[in-house]
């Protein structure tokens, strides 16, 4: 794929979120990280107010910061966009702690790629991460390996390391030509499972993690439209015959 093409892909469909920042320094060396790697949509989500030092780091990229979106909180990003990303350094391969299953950059970017739709992908603290109710509005969870002895990578370079993989992944596999699934059509099939577990009467104490688990589990599955069309008439079905049976 040539530049042009490449860079608009990147710059108009992944968007990165710095959540909490502390540091000026790091958040103008995740501007030019993304300036490095063509992606130009940052958002600052309750962040402090950029002073001279995060302009001075970005160096070539304070059109990046000038830019930036302001939020004021995590839910905001939920509000705005289908696909949510989250990262963090803590690891489970454990399947009964689905919140945190996490993927390598290499395979999110192999799928995010051929999806070609707008996401977000949102940075912690540099003292903590994202926090558990933060992790549970995400649909996706992004874990870059490192030394077991020192796991927590600085949060420009866990930025730098995540954008590279996709610049070069983006010349590997280019997208193809199938009509991703929208941002609304995907929270119509959500909430589509959702009227079939109150249908069914599912247990109110168990709703919470099986909502989350079937929206982070629908987000993986780059569905297509057709696949979409195809579940939605599947769950009007089942919910005909449920409410014959009633």
């Amino acid at each position: 794929m040539d530049w042009p093409a490449a860079h608009k892909l990147l710059s108009e469909n992944f968007h990165i979120a710095l959540v909490g920042p502390k540091y000026q320094g790091n958040i103008g060396a995740v501007a030019r990280a993304m300036h490095n790697t063509g992606f130009e949509h940052l958002l600052l989500v309750n962040a402090p107010e950029l002073t001279d030092e995060a302009y001075q780091r970005a160096v070539s990229s304070e059109y990046i910061l000038k830019d930036a979106r302001i939020l004021p909180d995590f839910n905001s990003l939920r509000t705005e966009y289908g696909i949510v990303v989250g990262t963090s350094s803590v690891e489970t391969i454990s399947s009964r702690k689905f919140r945190r299953i996490s993927i390598p950059p290499d395979e999110f970017w192999a799928g995010a790629l051929e999806r070609n739709e707008k996401m977000v992908i949102a940075f912690g603290r540099e003292g903590d991460g994202l926090h558990n109710d933060e992790l549970e509005k995400c649909d996706h969870f992004i874990h870059i390996p490192a030394n077991p002895e020192y796991p927590v990578y600085n949060l420009s370079h866990a930025v730098s390391i995540f954008l590279y993989q996709g610049f070069l992944k983006l010349y590997e596999s280019p997208p193809t030509e199938i009509e991703p699934i929208s941002d609304t059509n995907l929270k119509r099939l959500v909430e589509g499972f959702s009227r079939i577990l109150d249908d069914i009467h599912y247990p109110r104490y168990k709703r919470k993690n099986t909502d989350v688990m079937i929206r982070r589990m629908l987000a993986r599955a780059s569905l297509s439209q057709t696949e979409f069309f195809k579940m939605m008439g599947i769950l009007r079905h089942t919910a005909e015959h449920l409410e014959g049976k009633e």
